[in-house]
């Protein structure tokens, strides 16, 4: 066997390393996020998992993203910065827009959308939840689904406010009562504290001549929140590299760095 030069190992540890970045476990990705009431975050948030999603070419598997979700409470100059994020995001980054759906005014729609994509999974075809809000669309969301089809989901959180956050009459149900729907439930660590960094930690983003790291530099500064906070996309990354095959739950805006450079 010929030996390996160096140089030629290096770039063979270099390519499984990309390899082992994406590791996608198969199916169809759905999200649910807020931005609308408190949680300035989503505005990065939301944009940085579009483009992630795209960097690993998942354009096609994400059936279901809904957004502002904080129900009976709603900021209308938040619900405006998150439809910059969802919206634009999608035509940016190639989404189909249809998939769409503002929890504000198409709530009806989005839970039809996402029962018509819950009663289609299956062993070799499951539906993965992202839920980066408080958790009463997602658990409407879920209840609609047939419940022979529900073992097929799996709802992934990674946030201690979104599990419990219930403050209007709206919101009745939280995190604890996702398992009695017969879903698959997935708490990983809190994303916070390897995502939610300084500024000068994303300045990659800032200073690079691409114009779409460039509008996710600016969503990160439109939370207008004392450090760059996309930390909710951490639960992204994790699905992207394997979710509970392996998933990495350390992300960090170096991470985010790699992965974005497929970004095309």
């Amino acid at each position: 066997m010929k030996k390996l030069t160096p140089v030629a190992i290096l770039l063979l540890i270099i390519t499984q390393t990309l390899q082992a970045q994406f590791n996608f476990p198969g199916g169809r990705i759905a999200y649910s996020a807020d931005g609308n009431q408190h949680d300035h975050d989503d505005f990065a948030a939301t944009a940085m998992s579009l483009a992630l999603f795209k960097a690993a070419g998942l354009e096609k598997s994400l059936v279901h993203y809904d957004f502002s979700n904080h129900l009976g409470d709603n900021n209308v100059k938040m619900d405006s910065q998150m439809v910059v994020s969802a919206i634009g995001g999608a035509e940016r980054f190639g989404f189909n827009r249809s998939y769409f759906f503002n929890c504000q005014t198409q709530l009806d729609e989005a839970i039809r959308n996402f029962r018509k994509e819950g009663n289609k999974s299956s062993a070799d075809n499951p539906l993965w939840y992202i839920c980066a809000g408080p958790m009463e669309v997602a658990w409407r969301c879920v209840s609609a689904v047939k419940p022979s089809k529900r073992k097929y989901v799996y709802v992934i959180s990674h946030s201690d406010w979104n599990n419990k956050h219930n403050d209007t009459p709206e919101m009745t149900h939280t995190w604890a009562d996702m398992p009695s729907l017969g879903v698959n439930v997935i708490d990983i660590k809190d994303q916070n504290p390897g995502t939610n960094r300084p500024y000068e930690e994303y300045h990659w983003l800032r200073d690079s001549d691409d114009n779409n790291y460039k509008w996710l530099w600016e969503r990160g500064v439109a939370t207008g929140k004392k450090k760059f906070d996309p930390s909710d996309a951490g639960m992204s990354y994790y699905l992207i590299t394997g979710g509970p095959e392996g998933g990495d739950e350390d992300c960090t805006p170096e991470k985010f760095k790699e992965m974005l450079k497929s970004l095309k």
